[in-house]
């Protein structure tokens, strides 16, 4: 195992991740890793002009080159794909966006819907956002009952790459480790290859500049977020007075096991 201690912008960025995927043999390898079990065609990277999803490119940043999200296809399935670095709460509901969009985007008007390919919406994370210890969470629309596929030919799909080595796919493990360590593993040359392709977008200039701007964007989302932590806690500071003062040690008590009740609470003393 190798590390460059020297890289500024390393592949499990957003802005690296998005740059180098959109290179089709690379895209290519990692949808044969994921999908071992059946052969995937030669995929064709989608110009910006045909994508429709809001995905993640930042607010007010247009690129022609980089995006922080991928759309490729091949002859039978569209994808979607995207590095999650930070957790967050929708991430199933964006999934649902995406295909949709995808789906819109690509069908002509007037063609019948028998014409959808099918669409894979692909969230590679760095965290386990269902906390199953597992490597990969793959949902698609089903009957509960009967357990009987819906066959729309649409899915979903969240990597964990935090997962223990052990129960990660063997084709993955490599790439799993260099997005969580940016340790090479001599032994995977897709690995060696994703390394170099970074060592070589070190002086990117284009990478520079967008990743300037992303953590500027992240900077400010961060410092929005901090304020609202700390309104919420003063609110809640003030109604934990406001209960004791007059004698309500019951409610306040049930107020802190039951989110519901607390928001009643916070509308009945006007603090919402």
């Amino acid at each position: 195992m190798t590390k460059n201690n020297e890289i500024r912008y390393p592949f499990n960025s957003q802005i690296m991740f998005a740059k180098i995927m959109q290179h089709q043999h690379v895209s290519k390898e990692f949808l044969q890793r994921l999908f071992s079990n059946r052969k995937i065609a030669d995929v064709k990277v989608r110009e910006i002009a045909t994508v429709t999803t809001e995905a993640t490119v930042i607010p007010g940043v247009y690129s022609k080159s980089v995006r922080l999200d991928v759309l490729f296809d091949d002859d039978e399935s569209w994808y979607n794909i995207e590095m999650q670095v930070a957790r967050e709460e929708d991430l199933p509901q964006r999934g649902r966006y995406y295909s949709a969009a995808i789906d819109v985007a690509h069908l002509e008007k007037g063609r019948p819907y028998g014409d959808l390919k099918q669409s894979f919406v692909i969230f590679l994370c760095r965290f386990d956002y269902y906390n199953q210890g597992e490597a990969v969470y793959a949902f698609e629309r089903i009957d509960k009952r009967l357990q009987l596929p819906c066959g729309d030919g649409s899915y979903i799909i969240i990597l964990n790459t935090k997962c223990a080595q052990e129960k990660v796919p063997q084709e993955l493990q490599g790439l799993f480790h260099y997005i969580n360590t940016e340790e090479v593993d001599e032994g995977d040359w897709f690995v060696e290859m994703i390394h170099q392709m970074v060592l070589r977008y070190q002086s990117d200039e284009e990478v520079a500049n967008m990743a300037t701007l992303e953590d500027e964007y992240l900077r400010k989302n961060t410092l929005a977020e901090r304020r609202g932590r700390e309104e919420e806690r003063e609110r809640l500071n003030k109604l934990t007075s406001l209960l004791i003062n007059a004698g309500r040690i019951n409610d306040l008590k049930k107020a802190t096991e039951e989110p519901e009740f607390q928001k009643q609470l916070l509308k009945e003393f006007g603090l919402e």
